[in-house]
């Protein structure tokens, strides 16, 4: 059996896919299998996935009858997993040559269940690097998961068995969190997750087709497939009966990438002053942690909240000064 399944989703992705496979091919760490899921691509990716399995036999292919989505794509790779541990990769990224035995090296320093690696995220403009913060004694797994912003399943190793039982995310915009706050409400202990400082993955934003690429505008927040699946998230916490630390990490989560980013900063969408109100009510004025928030993020929350006009004017003298 190997010691890593990795699991890469593919969907029209012949630009990238082979970037992406032979920084899997050429990996360090020798021990991995890796399942290629072309969920009924137009294009040659699954040409691309048939040449490298008759090439290499730690790759296998599943090519699915039709066309299902991110979400399933990825938990068919999961279901035929041999691996003790899985890392996820998606299909226009590519990580680098070490990732596997940085990751396996902490694993069994640690004994941990998850371990999490710094990343790159690239777009046309800049090159910006993160590193997950130090983890606290005092602090619950699923608060790390908000607070650490590491809601992304890519570029972590996962223990295969915290995948039990998975919940199928229903969307495929923000299906990771989905997916990662049920893998962190099983774990009992905050030491069960470990960091690394070492940047082992690399997100590529550059392309254009990519689903988290794509903007609309939305009358109403509940129709905005981004927001939907934080709601989604919400509900299942209310679930499985959280605490309220748990509840204010995840009102982090909704003022920092919810409410600022993806309905004030974003410009491609036009939300209604009365959305931003009814968030701004129901995720910021309860948060009990205001003082960790930046001074400019409260500003541009209460500015926008008393009027939209003023919160792009103050966006703007921002710019400019």
């Amino acid at each position: 059996m190997p010691k890593v399944s990795v699991i890469i989703p593919v969907y029209n992705m012949e630009k990238y896919l082979e970037r992406c496979i032979k920084s899997v091919a050429n990996q360090t760490f020798t021990d991995f299998e890796c399942i290629l899921v072309n969920d009924c691509s137009k294009d040659n990716s699954a040409k691309i996935c048939d040449e490298i399995v008759k090439k290499n036999s730690r790759f296998s292919v599943i090519h699915k009858p039709k066309n299902e989505g991110l979400p399933k794509a990825r938990k068919s790779g999961i279901d035929v997993a041999k691996g003790e541990f899985i890392t996820h990769i998606d299909s226009d990224d590519w990580v680098e040559l070490n990732m596997l035995e940085l990751f396996i090296e902490k694993q069994k320093e640690t004994n941990s269940d998850i371990v999490l690696g710094g990343f790159k995220t690239i777009t046309n403009n800049f090159t910006q690097e993160y590193f997950f913060p130090d983890i606290s004694k005092d602090i619950l797994p699923l608060e790390y998961l908000f607070y650490a912003k590491c809601r992304n399943k890519w570029g972590k190793l996962y223990k295969k068995e915290l995948y039990d039982n998975i919940i199928v995310p229903p969307y495929s915009m923000g299906e990771d969190a989905i997916f990662s706050v049920q893998v962190f409400s099983k774990l009992s202990n905050i030491f069960q997750i470990v960091t690394i400082d070492f940047l082992v993955y690399n997100y590529d934003k550059r392309n254009e087709s990519s689903i988290t690429n794509k903007s609309n505008s939305y009358k109403n927040y509940t129709e905005d497939p981004k927001i939907r699946c934080r709601l989604w998230v919400e509900e299942y916490l209310k679930s499985i009966k959280v605490n309220e630390k748990v509840f204010d990490a995840f009102r982090f989560y909704m003022i920092e990438e919810g409410i600022l980013f993806n309905y004030i900063l974003d410009n491609n969408n036009q939300y209604s002053h009365k959305n931003i109100k009814i968030l701004y009510k129901k995720y910021y004025i309860p948060f009990s942690s205001k003082n960790i928030l930046s001074f400019n993020t409260r500003a541009t929350l209460w500015t926008f909240n008393v009027s939209i006009v003023l919160g792009r004017f103050y966006l703007f003298l921002r710019k400019i000064l």
